[in-house]
């Protein structure tokens, strides 16, 4: 049995992720809802009115039949966390082969994931890992749509005293990295002898594409791996157009940087857009860049001991104030206090004592 998660044109779960208000900063277009649930909704992506998403590749739906109500993505995919610095978070189906004690099949899922030919997202390389669980067990994972390629891995053992609890090295559990810029993929899995030698301990083989931080391998996974609804969190990277910065930037009208800069984008197939150095918030807005106030941040402002820190427009001083003399910066002549030393004056033969501050 198999069964297809798609992306049409995006599949978006999500890892459950803090549900914190960025500050007072805004997130969707004006009048456009920014949340639906407990999730933050930031433009490009939205839902409701076609004007609150950039197009149909950041459209969502908020489905109020729930309590709270759930984000909905794609097919009918539960939306968990929207990032508009480059990344989203899925949950993806696992794929398993099962066996009885007798060594006949009690279960068995293939899963594959898609989206379409030319997409916006692709699996991030650098927060995903390819996992593989079971001591009989075959995986071949296929990547499609922008890079082609196949990985897996394979693995027996026999005995539960030889798996170690947090090591994936390859006994029991194995993981392996995967390539940059792929947006689907299949994973198949099977087993050489149906489990019948290892079926105390682990009658299922299983394999999935995982977000890296979210995953700790446990011996107790090779007897009942216990998943989100056979599901596992997978990081995307997202970018908001195809085009290179040099092409986008040539046509006003569809450019995504509102006053904000053009990167390219983390999967490296697009661009993307952040606010400029001293600002922060959502750089796909008109306003949405606001100017960051460094003096409220300790850890980051560099004014010395004693210094006044005074905010500026994507940027901010150090002053010293009266009694003190310097440049204000930790890095630079900081602020001295200043030193009053008595002094005495002979004046025609009268004695004066005055005090010189330096």
């Amino acid at each position: 049995m198999s069964r297809p998660l798609v992306l049409l044109p995006l599949l978006f779960i999500v890892l459950l992720w803090p549900s914190v208000a960025t500050s007072t900063l805004q997130l969707a277009k004006p009048n456009c809802p920014s949340e639906c649930g407990n999730i933050h909704v930031p433009y490009p992506f939205g839902f409701g009115s076609k004007e609150c998403y950039r197009n149909n590749d950041f459209k969502l739906t908020c489905d109020k039949s729930n309590n709270p109500a759930k984000l909905i993505g794609g097919t009918n995919i539960e939306v968990l966390h929207v990032s508009y610095q480059g990344q989203l978070h899925i949950l993806s189906a696992i794929s398993y082969d099962c066996y009885n004690k007798s060594g006949q099949s009690s279960g068995r899922m293939e899963s594959f994931t898609t989206t379409e030919d030319q997409t916006i997202l692709t699996v991030s390389d650098t927060e995903n890992i390819f996992t593989a669980l079971g001591c009989d067990t075959m995986s071949i994972l296929t990547g499609y749509n922008g890079l082609n390629f196949q990985s897996g891995c394979s693995m027996i053992c026999s005995n539960v005293s030889d798996v170690v609890n947090g090591s994936c090295n390859g006994i029991g559990c194995c993981q392996t990295s995967i390539p940059k810029g792929f947006g689907s993929f299949n994973i198949s899995v099977d087993s050489y002898q149906h489990h019948i030698q290892v079926f105390d301990f682990n009658p299922c083989s299983y394999a999935f594409i995982v977000q890296s931080s979210w995953f700790n391998f446990s011996v107790s996974d090779l007897l009942n791996f216990k998943s989100i609804g056979e599901t596992v969190p997978v990081v995307y990277d997202w970018a908001v157009d195809l085009k290179s910065c040099e092409e986008a930037v040539k046509n006003q009208t569809t450019y995504a940087c509102k006053n904000s800069k053009c990167v390219p984008s983390k999967n490296g197939l697009g661009y993307s857009c952040t606010c400029f150095e001293g600002y922060e918030g959502n750089p796909y807005l008109d306003h949405g860049c606001q100017d960051v106030d460094e003096c409220k941040f300790a850890t980051k402002k560099n004014c010395s001991k004693n210094a006044i820190c005074k905010n500026t427009l994507g940027s901010y001083n150090c002053y010293c104030p009266k009694g003190f003399y310097g440049d204000g910066f930790e890095n630079g002549t900081r602020c001295v206090e200043r030193v009053s030393i008595p002094v005495t004056k002979i004046i025609a033969g009268e004695r004066k004592d005055n005090v010189l501050t330096i």
